[in-house]
C-alpha cells in the first residue's frame, strides 16, 4: 500500500471514530437531559403529593376562633351570674376566666393571654375556696390530666395528646387506686397550665382551655400541631413547698 493510500484510510478510520464520538457524545448529552427532566418529574410528583390533611387546615385561626368562642361564652355566663347573685356568683356557673400570671397585679390581658376553666368538681364552697391555700409559682403538685387538642371531625372529642396514668382512658387518668399522678413544678409547665395550677385547690377538678399563645405557640411538638389551643382535664391532688 502506497503513502497516499494509507494517508487516505487513516482519514477515513480518523472520520469515522469522530462520528462514533460526536453520536457517543449527542447521546450522552440526551440521556443528561432525559435524566434531569425525569427528576424534575419527580421533584413535581412529591411536592403535589405533599398536602395538608383537610382536618389541620387552618389550624391556628380555627383555635383561635374556637377558644374565642369559649371565652364568650364564659364570659356571658359569668356576667349573667353576676348579674342575679351578686358576690355570690361563682356557686352558680362552673366558668372561670383568669387572666395569665405573667401580667401581674393589675395586667390588663387580651384573648390570648387568657385562661378560660369550666370547673368539673370542687370539695369546697365558693367561700371556703377564698381561704383555702394554693400553689404557689416555687411549689411542686401532684396531679392526674388528659391533654387534648380542639375537637374535630376526625376526634369529636379532641385528640389526647398527653396523659398521666396507666392508659388514656378518663376512668384510669383519674382512679386515684392506681397511684399513676404526674408530678412537677409548677414553673416547669406552659404559661397557662401553671395558672391554672395557681388558681386550684387540692380537689379540685377543672376543664382547661389555653389559647396557643399560652400553650406551645408557632412552634410544634410531638402530636400538638403549631397553633393549637390546648385543653386540659386537670385535677389537683396534691401540693408542696420546696
Amino acid at each position: 500500500m502506497n503513502r497516499a493510500s494509507l494517508f487516505t484510510l487513516m482519514s477515513a478510520l480518523r472520520a469515522g471514530q469522530a462520528r462514533s464520538w460526536g453520536h457517543f457524545a449527542q447521546t450522552l448529552r440526551t440521556c443528561f437531559v432525559l435524566l434531569l427532566v425525569g427528576c424534575g418529574l419527580a421533584v413535581t410528583a412529591c411536592s403535589s403529593e405533599e398536602t395538608i390533611d383537610p382536618v389541620y387546615e387552618n389550624w391556628a385561626a380555627r383555635n383561635m376562633a374556637a377558644f374565642s368562642d369559649t371565652l364568650r361564652v364564659a364570659r356571658t355566663a359569668i356576667a349573667q351570674a353576676k348579674a342575679q347573685y351578686g358576690d355570690a356568683w361563682a356557686e352558680h356557673t362552673p366558668w372561670r376566666v383568669f387572666g395569665n400570671y405573667t401580667l401581674g397585679t393589675g395586667g390588663k390581658p387580651t384573648a390570648k393571654d387568657t385562661l378560660v376553666v369550666r370547673v368539673v368538681s370542687s370539695q369546697l364552697s365558693a367561700a371556703e375556696a377564698l381561704k383555702a391555700p394554693r400553689p404557689l409559682y416555687t411549689d411542686t403538685v401532684r396531679v392526674a390530666y388528659m391533654g387534648r387538642l380542639m375537637p374535630t371531625s376526625a376526634d369529636p372529642a379532641g385528640k389526647v395528646f398527653d396523659f398521666s396514668g396507666p392508659s388514656r382512658l378518663e376512668s384510669d387518668v383519674f382512679n386515684t387506686a392506681l397511684g399513676t399522678d404526674a408530678q412537677f413544678a409548677v414553673s416547669n409547665v406552659v404559661v397557662g397550665f401553671s395558672t391554672a395550677l395557681q388558681q386550684m385547690h387540692v380537689g379540685d377538678r377543672w376543664r382547661i382551655f389555653i389559647p396557643a399563645k399560652s400553650g406551645y405557640g408557632n412552634a410544634a411538638q410531638t402530636s400538638i400541631p403549631a397553633g393549637s389551643m390546648l385543653i386540659f382535664d386537670l385535677q389537683l391532688r396534691k401540693f408542696w413547698h420546696p
